[in-house]
């Protein structure tokens, strides 16, 4: 595994930890983690519970990551 890889391996890994309790959040940093180490294929599906407005879009810096996530119905496999 390349030293990159490693690395950002490692700092996926330690921002995981802040999200215990989460398990859809956490399986998405698995899915990322298992990609890192055998990168294969990661699929990320879009799937929001109801329309999101273009601005709502723009403004996702000011949430959460787990309200952004679920604002889009975003999971990563």
């Amino acid at each position: 595994m390349s030293s990159k890889r490693e690395a950002l391996l490692g700092t996926l890994e330690a921002q995981r930890s802040g999200f215990a309790g989460k398990p859809e959040l956490l399986a998405s940093f698995d899915a990322i983690a298992e990609f890192l180490r055998r990168p294969k294929s990661l699929t990320l599906i879009l799937a929001p519970p109801k329309p999101v407005a273009l601005g709502t879009l723009m403004s996702l810096s000011r949430v959460s990551p787990d309200q952004a996530l679920a604002l889009l119905g975003l999971f990563i496999r």
